[in-house]
């Protein structure tokens, strides 16, 4: 409880005069932030509670998602698409549901793919005991030796 003497003393059933509380959310891309902050702020408003997001996120400011593109004509994405499928493996694109570095990239306009060459192994990303077969981790190294050059030898125009 909320005592006047600095913590000295202790009272049961008292509401404390403020409360914070942090939530870690995950937005869906096609979720426009806009309508997540209405969303917030509705709630909150209902509740007579304010909500901010956490400064250390950077996110305070943000009206768009940052993502890169996988169109077909996008200059980067037909790239790695490309190469590939020179190598003979097939990409699956998705979301990745967790943070990775890769945000500070797109959060300021350059394109960033996570690609992981893993076939036939189990997804065991943060698990006890995550390992990878030697023999996947030596072919992925083969595909990245095709891929990487493509991308590296790309020019803008």
């Amino acid at each position: 409880g909320v005592s006047t003497d600095g913590g000295k003393s202790f009272s049961l059933n008292v509401i404390p005069t403020s409360a914070t509380a942090g939530f870690d959310i995950r937005v869906p891309v096609t979720m426009p932030i806009k309508d997540v902050r209405k969303m917030l702020d509705d709630w909150c408003c209902e509740a007579g509670m304010s909500w901010m997001f956490d400064p250390k996120t950077g996110h305070d400011d943000r009206d768009i998602h940052a993502v890169s593109s996988i169109d077909e004509n996008d200059e980067w994405w037909s790239v790695f698409s490309e190469a590939t499928k020179g190598v003979g493996v097939k990409v699956s694109p998705e979301i990745f549901p967790a943070g990775t570095d890769s945000r500070f990239l797109r959060g300021v306009n350059i394109p960033a793919f996570g690609f992981s060459p893993m076939a036939r192994s189990p997804v065991l990303l943060h698990e006890h005991n995550e390992y990878l077969e030697r023999s996947v981790f030596l072919e992925g190294i083969a595909v990245y030796d095709k891929i990487l050059p493509a991308l590296a030898n790309h020019y803008k125009n």
